[in-house]
């Protein structure tokens, strides 16, 4: 699975920006960023740490790029011990 780029959405620096464009517009003063079903346990210790890790990342840049509008609950590795 470590040769397989995840598919679905990508997040990228433009998309930071938009959210809190949007945000703005909508009168909406935070947001929180957090994992949903299935979370991200695929198959793959190596591949959910790397993926664990890329997500806090952004999840901690959002909070400290825009900290009076958004709140980031981590993501944890399942099965720890594996991993």
């Amino acid at each position: 699975m470590a040769d397989k780029k995840m598919s679905g959405w990508q997040p990228d620096a433009l998309y930071a920006g938009k959210a809190i464009e949007d945000m703005d517009k909508g009168g909406v003063q935070a947001s929180m960023i957090s994992i949903t079903t299935p979370g991200i346990w695929f198959g793959s210790a190596e591949e959910t740490k790397r993926l664990a890790r890329e997500l806090n990342e952004y999840g901690a840049k959002m909070v400290s790029d825009y900290p009076a509008a958004s709140g980031c609950s981590p993501c944890s590795v399942p099965n720890a011990r594996d991993a």
